[in-house]
């Protein structure tokens, strides 16, 4: 009896044990089968829609300049007069044969002059009295003639051009216009050289209006 008691009670516990070995291995298998599987593939993810490149602009730069230049003018009829009353239709300005435009007319004693008087005192001007002479022309034209606002700087043509008075005043230029000696030596005439070193002076020294 004790032994058939053992039998019965051990026997539903194998059927348990086997049971559970039957219930495992499918889960075994299945985990093996999920390893053996190739991973998924990605998720589709849209791609951006790549902004459109702006073409490059090139901008054209245009630089000019524009300078207002002043022309001393004057206008006399036959016997000498000045002629009174002219607009800026009565006169044409050529510049290499180009004709330039006329904004309009100033008034001659409100505009400024500055001007650059070549003084020639190389050796073809030192006879007796003809320098004298010319100096004191010279300083006659810088008295009567220039305006108190008017400057005169001085150049003298000797072998090379040489400033002897800066842009000043009419009566300082014409003091220092007496005051220059004359060549006492043959020297050259830098005429042309002379004219030149003017210009640039006037150009770079002289007051904008």
């Amino acid at each position: 009896m004790k032994f058939g008691v053992q039998e019965e009670i051990l026997w539903p516990a194998f059927l348990i044990g086997v049971l559970a070995i039957f219930l495992s291995v499918p889960s075994v298998h299945a985990q093996c089968g999920l390893k053996d599987m190739p991973p998924p593939p990605p998720l589709w993810r849209p791609k951006p829609t790549p902004t459109p490149k702006q073409p490059d602009v090139i901008e054209d730069v245009i630089k000019t300049t524009s300078n207002l230049v002043m022309v001393p003018v004057s206008v006399t009829d036959q016997t000498g007069n000045a002629v009174q009353g002219l607009k800026v239709p009565d006169f044409r300005l050529l510049e290499e044969g180009k004709q330039q435009e006329i904004s309009g007319i100033g008034d001659p004693e409100q505009v400024p002059l500055a001007i650059a008087l070549l003084f020639d005192v190389s050796s073809s001007t030192s006879q007796k009295g003809f320098f004298a002479s010319q100096q004191k022309a010279a300083a006659t034209f810088l008295r009567l003639v220039m305006k108190p606002q008017d400057k005169a700087a001085i150049f003298t043509i000797t072998a090379k051009p040489e400033v002897v008075q800066p842009l000043s005043s009419a009566e300082a230029s014409a003091a220092k216009m007496l005051t220059i000696p004359a060549a006492t030596s043959s020297v050259p005439t830098a005429f042309y050289d002379t004219v030149a070193a003017a210009a640039k002076y006037l150009e770079d020294n002289a007051p904008s209006n």
